[in-house]
């Protein structure tokens, strides 16, 4: 499951409240500055698990741009570097069932999300693949 902006909000929802449901989670660009960090600091980093299997986190470092929102796009580069911390804190080990990506000058638009989505997917789906590959074609 994935989503991109609210869209990642909806799957860190989704992945908190459900995880048994969910196998790996997309979550790019979270608004996570939402009710003034309440979703943030009172849902995800309250979180005690379980997360799903795999989780990929990617924000770009200028999400928006313009006068003033530099400092704007840093802090949503930290708040995603709190929820992956969060993550670890709880047992996600980087490079195993969690990955983060930070876009160096990404924006907050599909273009930048398009670029990011292989490496996406590659992570959050090669669980799947090992099995394949040992047992041939069948699944």
């Amino acid at each position: 499951f994935g989503g991109s902006s609210f869209g990642g909000i909806a799957t860190l929802c989704l992945a908190m409240r459900y995880p048994g449901l969910v196998g790996s989670a997309l979550v790019e660009s979270p608004s996570l500055w939402i009710g003034e960090e309440r979703f943030l600091r009172g849902e995800v980093l309250a979180h005690s698990g379980p997360w799903p299997a795999r989780v990929f986190l990617a924000m770009g470092d200028s999400e928006y741009r313009g006068d003033g929102n530099a400092a704007f796009s840093r802090t949503l580069v930290d708040y995603v570097t709190l929820v992956a911390r969060a993550m670890e804190a709880q047992g996600l080990v980087r490079g195993q069932r969690l990955s983060t990506a930070i876009g160096r000058g990404a924006m907050h638009n599909e273009e930048a999300w398009a670029k990011r989505l292989p490496a996406a997917l590659t992570f959050l789906c090669s669980h799947w693949r090992q099995p394949l590959q040992a047992g041939g074609d069948e699944l």
